[in-house]
């Protein structure tokens, strides 16, 4: 057709995902479904990295929780809890099979645990905190004339001092859902009386998690908070038990936390977690909700497409750290299925959302150091497989090419209802040999659907992939799956508007 083309490309994709159920309000740079890829450092889209077993747990029981203990004679061990019947057992990982090290007295979903004393403690519920050295695996005790905190749901090292919060499953005179315990400095056996407040006990909620975080303003030394999140609230409590700054202060809002193993600090940005709204981010003053764009992937949606969370057990979810890339991932139940099976990504540089799909059945994901590595581990259901998970050093999932897809935004000239003469659209990409990847490329509009499954040429490790459209029609957009690792840099549509009284029609 005569007349000149007009080029419409997109080749940003750092405004991630955006679920928006009206297509044509999404941002230059986002896109509208996304799925197994991130973002690299200029934008592109690329094939997220591997899955890879580390190893198998020799038991039927359900993965719980993974992690390493430090030593600072610089040993590393890294150990599991597993459920094993109805009470869950500790294991050491560092021998194969996994050692069975002690079991607790209850079968608590989301054990804890944090390093001190060259120990690691464990938060095994409503039942006495245990400690491991690697060697020895013995509960905590108190001193004369102290009342020892019966049981922990969650713990941290904070100020010098290990806190426990919401303590026991009924209120006592030092224990309750809504407890926060504060041992002696250094200490796991000196549990002072004194060092005990209850958070607002009477209000319904229960305690669900915490955080520390410090606030750094102008002209002000840093100042070092501990961040209490109930069902639908959050506390900060400034100092320490006895001390003369010592207070506890509400924070204005309304999102607390639904998910307590989703609590992440994330240096730079503050504390992120999921709520009944949503993600949301706590930096110290404001609490605002950061998961808007991928709201339908969290709720549901009116169409279908989506299922949303399974809200009875949200908090079995788990959240943990990518280091390379920067990423906050959580991994969630979604309702009708088992396990945690959607796994929302927050690119940390970019702040945008993507979506990935792992092929196990996770249980639990951590963000776990030892020596000369900071990477994201998980476990999976019963036998247990013990994985590391999108590390750049993996390019399949345990040998399988991973599969991949994205959706673009609607491109159109003028308006999304104009009728437009569409030439063609070209799909740049680039990969590395000896990878093969493959992909399918099918545009949509209201009348017009053409689908291309050219493989892409084996010998050139880059291109453009031209699709001739030759269609008059309004708005378009392209949905492109494949497998293997492949980087997407740019799409570009050329067309042209038609007159007003052309007709809607296919040439």
């Amino acid at each position: 057709m005569a007349g000149k083309l007009t080029p419409i490309t997109q080749g940003d994709f750092s405004g991630g995902l955006n679920l928006a159920a009206n297509p044509f309000n999404l941002s230059r740079k986002q896109v509208w479904r996304l799925n197994n890829m991130f973002l690299d450092e200029h934008g592109a889209l690329r094939t997220r990295p591997g899955v890879t077993t580390l190893g198998t747990s020799p038991l039927a029981g359900d993965g719980l929780y993974l992690n390493a203990l430090n030593k600072v004679d610089g040993s590393s061990k890294r150990f599991a809890i597993l459920r094993v019947g109805a009470v869950n057992h500790l294991y050491d990982q560092s021998l194969t099979p996994w050692q069975f090290v002690g079991a607790f007295t209850t079968g608590y979903n989301t054990p804890d645990s944090i390093q001190m004393l060259d120990k690691a403690i464990l938060a095994p519920g409503y039942e006495l905190p245990q400690t491991w050295n690697g060697t020895t695996f013995t509960p905590i005790t108190a001193i004369g004339g102290q009342t020892v905190p019966p049981g922990a749901k969650h713990l941290i090292f904070h100020l010098g001092s290990l806190w426990l919060w919401n303590t026991n499953g009924t209120t006592t005179s030092l224990d309750g859902p809504s407890s926060l315990r504060m041992a002696a400095t250094n200490s796991v056996d000196d549990w002072p009386n004194a060092n005990q407040s209850f958070i607002s006990k009477d209000d319904g909620q229960v305690g669900m998690g915490m955080a520390s975080f410090t606030i750094v303003e102008t002209g002000i030394s840093p100042v070092s908070t501990l961040v209490l999140f109930k069902n639908y609230s959050a506390y900060q409590v400034t100092g320490v038990f006895g001390s003369s700054n010592f207070a506890i202060q509400k924070i204005k809002s309304d999102l607390g936390c639904i998910a307590p193993r989703t609590i992440q600090f994330v240096s730079g940005f503050g504390i992120v977690r999921l709520t009944h709204k949503g993600f949301a981010l706590f930096d110290g003053v404001n609490d605002k909700l950061i998961s808007e764009e991928i709201r339908p992937g969290i709720f549901g949606d009116t169409t279908g497409e989506f299922t949303s969370l399974d809200f009875t057990n949200t908090d079995l979810s788990w959240a943990g750290q990518v280091q390379n890339p920067p990423l906050y991932v959580a991994a969630c139940p979604v309702a009708g299925t088992s396990g945690l099976s959607r796994i929302f990504i927050f690119d940390l540089v970019r702040k945008s959302w993507s979506f990935a799909t792992v092929p196990y059945t996770l249980k639990c994901i951590s963000t776990v150091t030892i020596p000369n590595q900071v990477q994201l581990e998980g476990l999976t259901a019963g036998p247990s497989k013990h994985l590391r998970l999108f590390t750049l050093a993996d390019l399949t999932d345990d040998g399988t090419d991973v599969t991949w897809l994205f959706r673009t935004k609607p491109a159109f000239i003028g308006s999304p209802t104009h009728p437009t003469y569409w030439d063609s659209v070209m799909f740049d990409y680039v990969y590395t040999p000896p990878e093969t990847p493959s992909t399918v490329l099918t545009l949509h509009s209201y009348n017009t659907t053409l689908t291309d499954s050219t493989p892409l040429p084996f010998f050139r490790t880059e291109g453009i992939r031209t699709i001739n459209i030759n269609r008059v029609t309004s708005a378009v957009y392209a949905e492109i799956t494949g497998t293997g690792p492949i980087k997407v840099r740019s799409l570009s549509w050329l067309g042209k508007p038609k007159p007003p009284t052309s007709l809607w029609r296919s040439i």
